[in-house]
């Protein structure tokens, strides 16, 4: 060691050296596993001056007099002496002492292995000694690297990562977390150097959630400044930017007097803004190329821009908006006869050209129900005719037919003068506020103002009642669709209840107004109290009367396989007699019918395969038919982003119950239920919904989420699989543990919480 200009020690007997030398040891090894103390103090400061000054003197006295010191005590001073090598920048000397020392220390049955493989068996001092030495080794290596910047600095790096890592592994091994927090942080500075970003990444996931328990503001800090760097290299520039600013934030919260890293905090955010700003020019460029391209005239360019978009805003894991965009390529390439199919969205009348009136889906026709449509037609031209129930199986096609069938032929038959009087067609199927929406669509023909009432910010029933009379008295006949009405039902009281069935005998009595109600058939019980609750003498007071009820089952056999062949045809995706035939028997079901979602969705995947051959239909394996449908849901989740695409199975899981039919749960207990999950639901509730895998049910006090059809309710729940409980019950008790453990709230505690569930959405 250094000679200093303190007296020079004088020992008075070498007992007396040992135990000052054994204690100092014991200090600062103390003060390495101290959890609160920062990764590395050189001696001097764990010691003091005076008995640092005396330490040195005795490890010369020692030194000089060749004194023999027992294997254990002479190995731990090698380590002392190594510490001060590395306090003098001394790093070739260092790693020789702590290499004596690691011979020592070192369980022999583990030399064998990898260097330092942790083994559960050692005693407690031997993996204290062992994590300190891996992680002083670590130490060294990493500052070789940063001396000797030459073609061996990669490999001072690795070296460095290798032993971080067993220190990390020892500790973590041993229950010892308020350790690995205090030591992750330097394998991070070594993932930095190695441009290991996705490691890094993960690494600073760990260390955060390590460091909000156990770890300091300039920790927490850094691990925000990891991410930052981390996003930064994979091109999320939005991410990139909060992160670098929440590390700044917390630096500058802090009063560190830690310059440097606040500079390459701004440095970060100053980059990562520019890249944004970049980002954010590229997609609106793209956005106005979209506005400008008809797709009418030049498809295939539309199409290339919404692949584009799409691409930059999920690789900046902006899904909502990639989610919206994918969708629109779905859409696009459905409505202009690329894809046969539709998928599980309701059908759409025909209509390419906006300026021209929609007609009746193709589907529709293909599938033998437009005589379904003209029946219901016959009903609203019938003067004698009032109501219409149209109900029928959760899936079977009511809002397609209302909505590509009834709809446009309605339309049609007004423009083209076959109805006897103007008509005013209005449909509801959000019942959250189903006055105010009535109102404002009976408002664009009557000319009435949009709203009225105290202080004109709502509308009332009378203002409804109001409206239609004015229309009536115009001679114009008014068709009110209520789609989904079950709907209706959730979370209102007798009273609320009370208000529509009053209206809805208002209704009754108009002589030129329609009103459809369409209801699944589990539901219609829900009418009876409708039923008794009002003056029905228009309809007989029987809403259930079988010459008022319309009903609307799955497709026959010989029209789901006629359109089936026909949706094929059009797109020049043909499939081959044999999978056909394969394709429509695994379709059919014992009442000799087949569910059109099924047929969509199936099809649909097929297209997608490109899959034309009974042979490779045949070669996805014993169930090809299961393995097709469940590939169509992981696509669709995929769009959830990878990290919350987990969570998206949940909620589809926790939609349904054991015997695989659906569940309504609102929110607030689907959070509950996802524990550690639950800061993504938002996310992916938005996403499951625009997709329509989930329906969101508008009622009262709370919106209700259900999955969409019985069919996919029984699919989801098989394809989820019952291990899921497992992992939920799981994540409610880590999630309530860390909430017992929670620090109190301060400024920077508030801060992590909040950019840390926006973070962890992905």
């Amino acid at each position: 060691m250094a000679e200093t200009n303190q007296p020079e020690y004088v020992p008075v007997d070498t007992p007396g050296l040992v135990d000052f030398l054994k204690q100092s040891i014991t200090q600062i090894l103390t003060n390495v596993l101290d959890s609160q103390t920062p990764a590395f103090l050189p001696n001097s400061e764990i010691l003091g001056d005076i008995d640092y000054q005396t330490l040195q003197a005795v490890i010369r006295d020692l030194i000089r007099h060749q004194q023999e010191l027992e294997p254990q005590l002479k190995a731990n001073l090698e380590f002392i002496r190594g510490r001060e090598c590395y306090t003098r920048d001394e790093i070739k000397d260092a790693l020789a002492h702590y290499q004596k020392t690691l011979i020592f220390w070192q369980p022999k049955e583990s030399k064998s292995k990898s260097k330092g493989s942790p083994e559960s068996s050692v005693p407690q001092t031997t993996w204290e000694w062992l994590a300190i030495l891996f992680f002083h080794i670590g130490l060294c290596h990493y500052r070789l690297g940063v001396l000797e910047p030459t073609q061996e600095t990669v490999i001072h790096w690795k070296d460095a990562k290798q032993y971080f890592q067993q220190c990390l592994d020892i500790c973590q091994e041993a229950g010892r977390e308020d350790l690995v927090s205090k030591f992750i942080n330097q394998q991070g500075e070594v993932l930095q150097h190695l441009s290991l970003w996705e490691d890094l990444q993960s690494l600073a996931q760990k260390a955060l959630n390590l460091h909000i328990t156990y770890g300091s503001e300039s920790q927490l800090a850094q691990d925000y400044g990891f991410l930052a760097e981390a996003a930064m290299h994979n091109s999320k520039w939005a991410h990139a930017s909060q992160l670098a600013e929440l590390a700044l934030a917390i630096q500058t919260q802090a009063q560190l007097e830690e310059a440097d890293s606040q500079s390459s905090y701004a440095i970060l955010v100053a980059e990562s803004r520019q890249e944004f700003n970049q980002w954010q020019s590229t997609v609106k460029e793209l956005e106005d190329a979209l506005d400008k391209t008809d797709p009418k005239q030049e498809l295939q360019i539309y199409l290339q821009i919404l692949k584009a978009l799409q691409k930059l805003y999920f690789d900046q894991d902006q899904y909502r908006e990639a989610f919206r965009i994918y969708q629109k390529q779905r859409m696009i390439k459905y409505q202009y006869g690329m894809n046969s199919f539709i998928g599980i969205a309701p059908l759409s009348p025909q209509s390419i050209d906006q300026s021209a009136p929609a007609t009746i889906a193709l589907e529709i026709e293909d599938s033998g129900r437009l005589t379904d449509v003209n029946a219901l037609l016959e009903r609203v031209k019938d003067p004698q005719n009032k109501l219409t129930v149209l109900h029928g199986e959760s899936g079977v096609g009511k809002t397609s037919l209302l909505q590509a069938g009834l709809i446009p032929i309605l339309s049609q038959s007004s423009t083209e003068g076959l109805l006897e009087k103007p008509l005013v067609m209005v449909t509801v199927s959000n019942y959250r506020d189903w006055v105010k929406d009535l109102h404002r669509q009976l408002n664009r023909t009557s000319q009435a103002p949009e709203l009225s009432g105290e202080g004109g910010d709502f509308s009332s029933v009378k203002d409804v009642e109001n409206t239609i009379q004015k229309l009536t008295n115009e001679n114009h006949l008014i068709v009110l669709i209520f789609d989904q009405f079950e709907e209706f039902f959730l979370g209102r009281n007798r009273s609320t209840r009370r208000m529509f069935y009053d209206f809805f005998e208002f209704c009754l009595q108009q002589d030129s107004l329609k009103v459809i109600l369409s209801i699944r058939s589990d539901a219609l019980h829900y009418l009876l109290e409708c039923e008794r609750s009002t003056n029905l003498d228009s309809i007989n007071n029987d809403l259930l009367a079988k010459e008022i009820r319309y009903y609307l089952g799955n497709l026959q056999f010989s029209h789901a396989r006629n359109l089936m062949e026909q949706l094929t045809h059009r797109t020049k995706f043909i499939l081959d007699p044999e999978l056909l035939d394969r394709v429509m028997m695994e379709l059919w079901d014992e009442m000799d019918t087949v569910g059109p979602i099924a047929l969509q969705i199936l099809g649909y995947q097929l297209q997608k395969s490109g899959i034309t051959t009974l042979d490779n239909y045949e070669k996805l394996g014993e169930s090809p038919k299961r393995v097709l449908i469940k590939n169509f849901f992981d696509d669709l989740l995929k769009n959830c982003g990878r990290l919350n695409e987990r969570t998206a199975r949940l909620v589809l899981f926790l939609l349904t119950n054991e015997n695989g039919t659906r569940v309504m749960k609102t929110r607030d207990e689907l959070a509950v239920d996802l524990a550690a999950e639950a800061n993504k639901l938002d996310l992916v509730l938005d996403i499951l919904s625009e997709a329509g895998i989930v329906s969101v049910i508008h009622s009262l006090p709370f919106d209700h989420y259900q999955i969409s059809h019985d069919y996919l309710a029984m699919v989801l729940r098989t394809q989820q699989g019952e291990m899921l409980i497992t992992e939920l019950e799981w994540q409610r008790e880590r999630v309530q543990r860390k909430l017992s453990e929670e620090k109190p709230n301060s400024f920077i505690d508030r801060a992590i919480a909040s950019f840390f569930r926006w973070m962890r959405a992905d």
